[in-house]
């Protein structure tokens, strides 16, 4: 987590250089005084003539300051290994003795990517693409050539650490859309189980009453009567254990795919009595599984390109499932209309 004030790390050999970023990241007021001075002068004058409520001209930052390239990438480490990451490191880029500024900027990038460089010289002898490559990219590594005002200085170090800011709000929101969107799937995967099996003790149950019914062979016309009953009795309940999981599904942000299957189970389960689909079902067209899907999709309306796409082949395929059910049902006459033909039975 972010701390309340931006955390910046000055690194540079000169003393006075350390001294001039100090007093130009220190907060002061909008008139240029320290609250030294703002308190003094309130103690002076009265309520209503001192100042009252002046604002920082800058945010306050949390600064550190270190003089040499090694000490510079160990703050940085540490910084991350506390969860207290620095905003923005200004970093010389000559630091003597030891390794140089651009040694450090390539260490600090491999221990924090999230980290705003400044790489400020008074030398024109690196090459700024070259430590790009290494310790970009190049939206976090910004180049300054000493000497440096104070006003680059405030203006780079409230630009970067708002930037820094920003960066690691949308990361956060990021993450938790992701973790969103991962229950959602996970949501979405259970009640789809949960329907497909109540759809299969659906199944197994009308399996079931059709072989009971098979065997009452003594009494056809009480047989006939009952099964009726029972197949109304069957669809009503299992529309009545299926809509409120439809609606559910239609509610939990579905993608197109999911949408036009979840359609058309709702549109087979409205039409189970239909006496054209008992007629197909029960086997007296002699169609394929395969068939059956296309036929049920046709009578639905669905174009070919929207049958390849629902049941997951090609168009061709779908083109030669329609030719092989109009030569089952007996329409030679290419005229003759397939849904129409499928809608009114044989």
């Amino acid at each position: 987590m972010a701390d309340p004030n931006p955390r910046i790390l000055i690194v540079d050999d000169e003393e006075a250089i350390l001294a001039m970023f100090r007093d130009s990241l220190a907060p002061r007021t909008a008139s240029g005084m320290d609250d030294s001075f703002i308190r003094l002068e309130e103690s002076l004058f009265s309520e209503t003539g001192g100042r009252k409520n002046k604002k920082p001209a800058l945010p306050p930052f949390d600064l550190s300051f270190c003089r040499q390239a090694e000490e510079a990438v160990e703050l940085v480490g540490e910084a991350c290994r506390d969860r207290r990451p620095f905003a923005v490191v200004f970093l010389d880029i000559r630091l003597p003795p030891g390794e140089s500024g651009a040694w450090a900027a390539r260490r600090i990038r491999r221990i924090d990517p999230a980290v705003n460089l400044v790489i400020v010289t008074a030398f024109d002898d690196i090459d700024p693409a070259a430590l790009t490559a290494e310790a970009g990219p190049a939206d976090k590594i910004l180049y300054l050539q000493k000497p440096v005002t104070p006003w680059e200085i405030r203006q780079a170090a409230a630009a970067l650490s708002e930037k820094w800011r920003q960066e690691i709000r949308l990361a956060a929101a990021n993450r938790r859309l992701e973790e969103a969107g991962r229950r959602l799937e996970e949501e979405v995967a259970r009640r789809t189980a949960e329907l497909e099996k109540r759809s299969k003790e659906a199944e197994e149950a009308n399996i079931a009453l059709k072989v009971l019914l098979r065997n009452m062979s003594q009494d056809r016309d009480r047989i006939s009567e009952r099964m009726r009953e029972m197949d109304e009795n069957l669809i009503l309940t299992i529309k009545e254990m299926s809509g409120p999981y439809f609606e559910k599904l239609e509610n939990s942000g579905l993608n197109r795919k999911q949408r036009e299957l979840l359609a058309v189970l709702k549109k087979n389960l409205d039409s189970l009595a239909d006496p054209a689909m008992k007629r197909l079902y029960q086997g007296e067209s002699d169609l394929t599984p395969a068939e059956l899907q296309v036929a049920n999709l046709v009578r639905q309306g669905k174009s070919n390109k929207e049958m390849a796409a629902i049941l997951g082949v090609s168009v061709r395929t779908v083109e030669f499932h329609r030719d092989n059910i109009r030569k089952k049902l007996g329409l030679k006459d290419r005229r003759a209309n397939l849904r129409t033909a499928l809608s009114s039975g044989p």
